[in-house]
């Protein structure tokens, strides 16, 4: 008989005489049972005489049920392979669908969460530069005594022009008068301020508007750097914010201009000659300084929440590019979630 070895799978011969008992494999030398043999009956010719009792048939002993075999084990150091990928279709932008809902961890029985999507992050660059743009047409510093006697904007900064209330300074008292020789001029950082945003914005909206064009068709200088354009974007909105904090640290035209009538005003100017040839200098000049900051409160000066709100903008467009470059360099994995667990 040809058996075949329930624990390592190889075939083995055995003698007739061995069926119904355990025969030992040659291959693993383990025993196994092996099958009886079939013995079949012989049934009486119709054709004999009925007259003769019938011979009883000998006895068929029952079959012996097979066992049942395991299946075999798999041999040591053996590693299963692991599932194959699930194919998906990845669109142009790196979009990929989100991840299946992730349950609560024990102890929380709610979840909520958003799935950080490239597609859109893609887009917040454009949005936050446009906007920071937009917002450089708004008045960043004012004067505002009953009612906005100044304002200035960066491009005003630049060019030493403000928007003055000339009805409104006609009524206020002649010191807090600002005039227009009096403002200084502050191209040299919001010039270099303005073509760095309006390059990085244009770029942006290149990125958005260009992604169906072949790059080998653009001119040499532009397909040379095509590749780099996120991080010439992020560059450009790092660069436009690091100017504005500068600025804002030497103060804008017009606050250096206010600060300046302050100073020059003829009752605090004849007190800080008579305090320096004082004995008591020290502290006569800090009476005068004290006098100059109540002098400065009557301005109102103050910084506007546009350029609050334009400054924030161009850093969320800084941290949006980076935010989409690191997403691409995922490949295919998923794009992160964001979950809170409550």
């Amino acid at each position: 008989m040809r058996l075949i070895c329930p624990h390592c799978m190889s075939g083995v011969v055995v003698s007739d005489d061995a069926a119904g008992t355990e025969a030992t494999c040659p291959k693993c030398g383990k025993s196994f049972p092996t099958p009886a043999r079939y013995a079949a009956a012989v049934v009486p010719d119709a054709g004999e005489s009925s007259s003769a009792p019938p011979a009883p048939p000998p006895p068929t002993p029952s079959p012996t049920p097979a066992p049942t075999v395991p299946p075999p084990s798999a041999p040591p150091g053996y590693v299963s392979p692991p599932p194959p990928p699930a194919t998906s279709q990845r669109p142009s932008d790196g979009f990929l669908p989100p991840p299946a809902t992730v349950s609560a961890p024990a102890g929380y029985t709610k979840s909520i969460g958003f799935t950080l999507s490239p597609r859109v992050i893609a887009w917040l660059p454009v949005v936050f530069l446009t906007l920071t743009f937009a917002l450089t047409m708004s008045p960043w510093v004012s004067v505002d005594i009953a009612g906005t006697l100044y304002s200035q904007g960066p491009w005003g900064a630049m060019f030493r022009k403000h928007n003055p209330n000339r009805a409104l300074e006609r009524l206020v008292p002649p010191e807090t008068i600002v005039p227009d020789e009096k403002l200084p001029g502050d191209w040299l950082l919001m010039l270099p301020y303005l073509l760095l945003l309006i390059l990085a914005m244009v770029l942006a909206w290149a990125d958005r508007l260009l992604q169906s064009v072949d790059p080998q068709k653009f001119p040499p200088p532009v397909a040379k750097i095509w590749p780099s354009r996120h991080l010439i974007i992020a560059g450009l909105s790092v660069a436009a914010v690091v100017l504005v904090f500068v600025q804002s640290m030497k103060g804008f035209g017009l606050e250096r201009a206010v600060r300046q009538v302050v100073r020059e005003n003829p009752t605090l100017v004849d007190e800080r000659k008579a305090a320096e040839a004082s004995e008591a200098k020290e502290a006569r000049l800090r009476v005068v300084e004290y006098k100059e900051e109540l002098e400065l409160a009557k301005f109102n000066l103050s910084r506007t929440i546009w350029m609050h709100l334009a400054v924030l903008c161009n850093a969320l467009a800084a941290f949006a590019v980076l935010g989409y470059i690191t997403l691409e360099k995922r490949g295919d994995k998923p794009p992160p979630k964001v979950m809170l667990h409550y």
